[in-house]
């Protein structure tokens, strides 16, 4: 389909409400924006950044900034433009699209108006029935969505975080209103490609091929293609959908006559190369292409990427029950012990995300993760994210955009929750990295005044209604933490679930809320550390660099949305503890401060992972929370904004090798540590090891051993008293996979000098 872009330079007038209300129209021509005044504007764009362009207001990334964009929340805008046009070619209708439109407004065309927009989420498009040969005008007028949030129905079962009640009514970001990861900024404009499309007559409207099964070990695999054309064609007869496939030296091809413009075709595939997930293999793609043929003759072609696997949350009972509860992932059959990383906003303001993802995503594939967990908090991620997903091999759990409320049932929300579901469904379900759909994040959790969960008809009915028919492949979540009807049962769902969200920070990190955890699979743990100083300098004020108490910068930064709210304030708080906690004080100066919240972050980190990685298969995964901030603050990140990887990044890093050698915490009155083997690396390894005393240079273990793939395997111990501090290195040789660890055992405090010593000697490329 051919393409006008339409990116780049537009015109922008910014309108406070109250002066909207007093015009006598709403302007719908590039004269009327004009005679208002306007300020030069991008396409992908926010207006705020316009705004700084324009000199209007400070940068909001920088001291408390941020905080003067709260002041535009009730701003209407008009975006404007002209553009050249020498009509559709032949055989083709236009169609305006926006990819992104945050959120509410509408469009004009040479003053007529083409159609409304009301969700964020999703792509929308409007015929242009009427474009002249020559000069158009487009004008875009988009309404403060506070503004109009309050024209819906609000009541008192809704429950939300106090900053983020228009969230329930309105399709918008859930994180734009404030959160804890991000700040208050209710933006709004084109924050994604702008563009008309020429869509020939006859065409594909839907092309999805899937994987219905596989033999792993014949490597035969079931292809079923679904299809759905448009055509002004009375008669089909004449007509054919062909569907061709190759990936290396695998190559498949199937055609069929149409009965109607909707059906479905299927195929045998023998020697099929299998998409596998990172550590498992290579993730081959299948380039395909279907066509739509009449008379041999072709009409319209789609072109994508085909990953041939099957995924299959297997999931069942209680965690108390034992040997009766299970949440693990298979892939291609075979059981996948998850590394991952929670996906929060890849920016503050969406229009930026694209220029990111590319450095984010090599450090998900540096990090080796081989799940991300796209958090119900934020927008669905541009393609190039599932895109990248697919040829790295990373899994992928995807949350619907709904996050910690209860959003309204009644059958008006339904139908627009129904509406996105389709949209959104239909856009990803092509990947091969989806793994898994989720309902939300934690509204079981905030479902009001002790009612069950269950009755939640978003989660409950209407998304696994709409999967059922749009992707009915994929298996489906309805929350996460879920608290099905058997937990609700128990009357205590927190301590029976085998999948939950774990956070303490008040406590040291193998407290029992971690030790003693009964979860099978945890989908959101982590610590906050400090980003680096030089990071800092770059979005906190010179005087207020420290100290961290009684510090409005820090505050804002940790993230609260106004600098004074308690529930986000705690956040460096937290943090101080810990380092009081680690090293039996809060150090007393900025670098120092950094540094020792870091070690406490990375420890953690690698603590919770390890913990889980040794325990394979009573526990089946681990998520954490998360990858790299979406802004310059103080977070449970191991990336800052600025791409500064923290301690925690390595630690994780070399906790998630797919050769690992770690210590296994003692357990009761056991005196020894138990070293242990984990191989998640697709097949069997030889390797040798040794354990040295980082404070004397004694090796206190070493040999040699083999290890079957995806098992846990124990090598030697060693003795162990709780008050006797000691860093152990581990290293191991196994060709391609050699690899380094560390163990600090004892218990706090210990020493920041002495620990910063060990850092030097073990990890001189680290610091």
């Amino acid at each position: 389909m051919d393409r006008l872009d339409l990116n780049g330079s537009w015109k922008l007038a910014v309108i406070k409400h109250g002066e909207f209300l007093q015009m006598p129209h709403t302007p719908a021509t590039c004269s009327e924006v004009y005679a208002i005044g306007t300020i030069d504007a991008a396409v992908p764009g926010n207006f705020e950044l316009d705004m700084e362009r324009a000199g209007l207001v400070p940068d909001p990334s920088y001291g408390l900034n941020v905080l003067e964009l709260q002041q535009y929340e009730d701003r209407h805008l008009f975006y404007a433009r002209d553009f050249a046009y020498g009509g559709a070619p032949d055989g083709t209708r236009a169609e305006l699209v926006f990819e992104g439109f945050d959120t509410m407004g509408e469009v004009f065309l040479n003053g007529v108006p083409l159609g409304r927009a009301d969700n964020m989420f999703i792509e929308w498009r409007f015929p242009l029935n009427a474009p002249v040969a020559g000069v158009n005008e487009i004008v875009v007028h988009i309404e403060p969505a506070c503004i109009a949030a309050r024209d819906a129905v609000y009541s008192a079962g809704n429950l939300a975080p106090a900053y983020c009640y228009p969230m329930l009514r309105l399709r918008k970001a859930p994180h734009t209103f404030g959160w804890n990861i991000m700040p208050r900024i209710v933006s709004a404009g084109l924050y994604r490609p702008v563009y008309i499309d020429h869509v020939p007559a006859a065409h594909i409207k839907q092309a999805y091929l899937m994987t219905l099964s596989i033999d792993a070990f014949k490597l035969g695999a079931e292809l079923e293609l679904f299809y759905e054309f448009e055509t002004p064609d009375g008669d089909i007869s004449h007509y054919t959908v062909d569907c061709e496939g190759v990936c290396g030296d695998s190559r498949f091809a199937f055609s069929g006559k149409p009965w109607f413009t909707a059906g479905k075709l299927r195929a045998r595939l023998e020697n099929a190369r299998l998409w596998q997930p990172k550590g498992a293999g290579h993730p081959d793609l299948y380039s395909v292409a279907v066509s739509l043929k009449k008379d041999g003759i072709t009409l319209d072609s789609k072109a994508f990427k085909h990953g041939i696997r099957t995924v299959s949350l297997k999931r069942c009972g209680i965690a108390t029950i034992p040997d009766a509860s299970e949440f693990h992932f298979e892939v291609n059959g075979r059981k996948t012990f998850i590394l991952g990383a929670n996906w929060v906003p890849a920016d503050a303001f969406h229009s930026r995300d694209r220029e990111r993802l590319p450095r984010i995503m090599e450090l998900l594939d540096e990090v080796n993760c081989n799940m991300v967990r796209c958090w119900g908090g934020n927008v669905y991620e541009d393609d190039y994210f599932y895109d990248r997903c697919d040829e790295l091999g990373i899994l992928v759990w995807q949350d619907f955009s709904f996050a910690c409320a209860n959003y309204p049932f009644d059958p008006e929300f339904c139908e627009v929750v129904r509406r996105e579901a389709t949209a959104v469904i239909r856009r990803l379900r092509g990947h091969a990295c989806l793994a898994l759909w989720a309902g939300d994040n934690e509204n079981d959790m905030f479902m009001p005044y002790g009612r069950d969960p269950n009755l939640n008809r978003i989660s409950r009915e209407v998304l696994p209604d709409v999967l059922l028919f749009e992707d009915p492949i994929r298996q489906y979540l309805p929350s996460s933490p879920y608290i099905d009807k058997e937990a609700w049962k128990t009357g205590d769902p927190w301590r029976v679930m085998n999948e939950g969200h774990v956070y303490n920070f008040v406590e040291y990190f193998k407290s029992a809320v971690y030790s003693k955890n009964q979860y099978k699979f945890i989908s959101e743990t982590g610590y906050t550390g400090c980003p680096s100083v030089e990071s800092m300098r770059k979005f906190i004020s010179p005087d207020k660099l420290w100290p961290w108490h009684d510090n409005e910068e820090w505050d804002l930064r940790s993230v609260s949305p106004d600098g004074s709210a308690g529930i986000y304030k705690r956040r460096i708080g937290f943090m101080a503890e810990g380092t009081r906690i680690m090293f039996g004080a809060i150090p007393g100066n900025l670098g120092d401060f950094a540094l020792a919240s870091q070690v406490f972050q990375a420890e953690a980190h690698k603590y919770l992972i390890e913990m889980f990685r040794v325990g394979m298969w009573g526990k089946t995964g681990i998520i954490w929370w998360n990858l790299i901030d979406g802004w310059p603050q103080f977070s449970s990140s191991i990336v800052d904004y600025y791409f500064g990887k923290k301690l925690s990044f390595q630690y994780t890093k070399q906790s998630q090798q797919p050769l690992l050698l770690a210590f296994a915490e003692p357990a009761g009155n056991k005196q020894r540590l138990a070293l242990k083997a984990v191989n998640n690396s697709g097949r069997a390894r030889d390797f040798s090891y040794a354990v040295c005393d980082a404070m004397t240079g004694e090796t206190v273990l070493h040999g040699r051993n083999c290890i079957e793939d995806n098992v846990c395997l124990s090598l030697d111990s060693i003795p162990y008293t709780l008050y006797e501090q000691r860093f152990y290195q581990i290293e191991w040789e196994c060709g391609d996979l050699s690899g380094r660890n560390h163990y600090l055992s004892g218990e706090p405090p210990f020493n920041l000098e002495t620990y910063r010593g060990f850092l030097r000697r073990v990890y001189d490329d680290y610091i």
